[in-house]
């Protein structure tokens, strides 16, 4: 939570159902977000209710458009209320993504048989461009060698 000021809590409440009207039975509500929770010598929260933070993640069939949210703002028994939006958008990807299980990026083992293949393309690519150029160049030199030489008077 955002916001240090002396007994000050939030509520995040999440329009799930897209009605317009928070049902606490079918929408997200998060539990009471504070500044800072206490916690004990060993690191362990004195309160197991505490939270400083909430996450809501939609699900993975959820019904594209724009879902209301609000963040109800106690602080010293005054409540505000932030009316929000958040628009969900379908996820459409055109490429062939990788597999599940599938290690892409930085820190993944490199196949040498894609680095040995690029490597071998390029070396054909070259062989194959210095060939057309001595063969250029024999056209060339065949050419200069039939000329007939003029003669110095």
């Amino acid at each position: 939570m955002e916001d240090s000021t002396e007994n000050t809590s939030m509520v995040v409440r999440v329009d799930v159902n897209q009605d317009g009207v928070f049902n606490a039975s079918d929408d997200f509500e998060s539990s009471t977000l504070v500044n800072e929770c206490e916690l004990n010598e060993t690191g362990a929260l004195v309160d197991e209710n505490c939270a400083v933070s909430t996450t809501y993640a939609f699900g993975m069939n959820a019904t594209v458009g724009t879902y209301a949210f609000w963040v109800h703002r106690t602080s010293n028994e005054t409540e505000t209320v932030w009316n929000h939006t958040v628009a969900v958008h379908k996820d459409v990807h055109e490429e062939e993504g990788p597999t599940p299980g599938d290690c892409f990026g930085a820190g993944c083992p490199v196949d040498e048989s894609d680095v040995t293949a690029e490597t071998s393309t390029i070396a054909n690519i070259e062989d194959s461009l210095l060939t057309v150029l001595m063969g250029v160049s024999l056209v060339g030199i065949a050419f200069v060698l039939a000329m007939p030489k003029k003669e110095e008077e």
